[in-house]
């Protein structure tokens, strides 16, 4: 057996065992540390060969084996006395955008008129120095609407090339990690993270599109390709965002309630003052009755949020029931992609809502940097727009929210 510690958790690769070898095995340790899939859906998301191990010291790892779950029986019973459970890892995915390709100068960014982002700016607030995680699929920084906007990790930038001068795991994480390649290139080659990103901060001096915080600094952290990502490194990418310093994190993604390892990782982000501002999901229904996570998780520091459209209706891709806390502009919004996509584009989903809120977030905290992560999540809750006659319930308001704070 050979294992390689990568980046704060350990990867362990096993060889094929005969199963004439693991007869023998105990069956009682494997059941009572095995943590079976719960339904087809999870079954369906599960990723092969792949597993995670939850260690009683709180590591996560991840368990790589080609020969199915018998390696993984003799794994826990090698190692039943230090391990709390193993499950399978499980494929995370980004929000569907359904792309329009319209003809973006045409385009009226409703969105951030809609919440009233410019009572923000006419004021001189833009969220400076305030410090947001995209944990997504990277992020183009050469766009030039987002590469002054970098939160830089001045220690690697300024130290050796080759050398992990911070000591954190990561070997010149200047402006961020990947962890699906296990190194710093965060470049956006599917353009969601950057998608996201320009919603929240875009810089408004080159195109139409106006981010809502445009002097926040953006950590990008990179887990998701064309096809999603992991549970595992959604976990580890936003313990990276939280250890850089990030006061929020925005995550527009989402997967079924499959993993206890996700769930014990919000219990623990649950007491850190970082808000969580998350995708409540596209499948249309009320997951007050069918849940989608991590929505469904309702953290006290977390805000869920939901997508409407310019009638000020919710979308009909769009969430709703009780965990979703608010709704923002998610149907038609204009923002940036990676340079080589072609800059611009319009999508739909609650991807795009969730970075409204984000942004949202960033503003109060750059005005008020005392604030705590629950007492930002009160103010944008309690801050809203009930439409009469009403086809929605708490509509983001940034005008309401920065009122509520004095500022008039």
């Amino acid at each position: 057996m050979g294992s390689v510690l990568i980046k704060g958790f350990m990867t362990v690769r096993v060889c094929s065992l005969s199963l004439i070898l693991l007869i023998g095995c105990s069956q009682s340790n494997t059941e009572s540390h095995y943590l079976n899939p719960q339904n087809t859906e999870c079954e369906a998301a599960q990723i092969q060969n792949s597993y995670m191990v939850k260690w009683k010291d709180k590591r996560v790892s991840v368990f790589e084996t080609h020969s199915q779950f018998k390696s993984v029986s003799s794994f826990i019973h090698m190692n039943a006395s230090e391990i709390e459970y193993v499950e399978p890892n499980y494929r995370i995915r980004a929000m569907n955008i359904q792309a329009q390709h319209q003809d973006h100068e045409s385009i009226d960014n409703w969105g951030w008129k809609d919440v009233r982002a410019d009572y923000a700016w006419d004021r001189g607030l833009y969220g400076s120095a305030v410090t947001v995680a995209v944990v997504d699929t990277g992020v183009d920084t050469q766009h030039p609407q987002l590469k002054n906007n970098l939160a830089y990790n001045l220690i690697e930038k300024n130290g050796k090339s080759g050398i992990d001068d911070d000591g954190n795991g990561y070997i010149d994480d200047i402006l961020g990690w990947d962890f699906i390649s296990d190194t710093p290139d965060i470049d956006d080659r599917e353009g969601h993270g950057t998608l996201v990103s320009g919603i929240i901060l875009a810089e408004h001096t080159t195109s139409s599109v106006k981010g809502v915080a445009p002097k926040a600094l953006l950590l990008p952290v990179d887990f998701m390709d064309a096809y999603g990502g992991s549970t595992s490194s959604a976990i580890h990418a936003v313990n990276y965002a939280i250890e850089r310093g990030a006061s929020i994190v925005n995550m527009s993604w989402d997967t079924a309630y499959c993993s206890r390892t996700l769930s014990d990782a919000f219990k623990e982000w649950e007491k850190l003052n970082v808000l969580f501002v998350v995708a409540a999901g596209n499948s249309g229904r009320n997951i007050e009755f069918k849940n989608e996570f991590p929505a469904s998780f309702k953290l006290k520091n977390q805000i869920n949020v939901g997508a409407y459209g310019t009638s000020h209706s919710i979308a009909k891709f769009s969430n709703f029931g009780l965990p979703v806390d608010i709704y923002a502009p998610g149907v038609g919004i204009l923002s940036i992609l990676p340079i080589f996509k072609g800059y611009s584009d319009v999508a739909d989903g609650t991807s795009m809502a969730t970075p409204f809120i984000t942004g949202e977030a960033a503003l109060l905290l750059g005005y008020a940097p005392h604030l705590s992560a629950l007492e930002v999540k009160k103010i944008i809750l309690e801050s809203v727009a009930y439409d009469s006659p009403a086809p929605i319930e708490k509509r983001m308001r940034i005008d309401y929210a920065l009122q509520a704070l004095g500022l008039l």
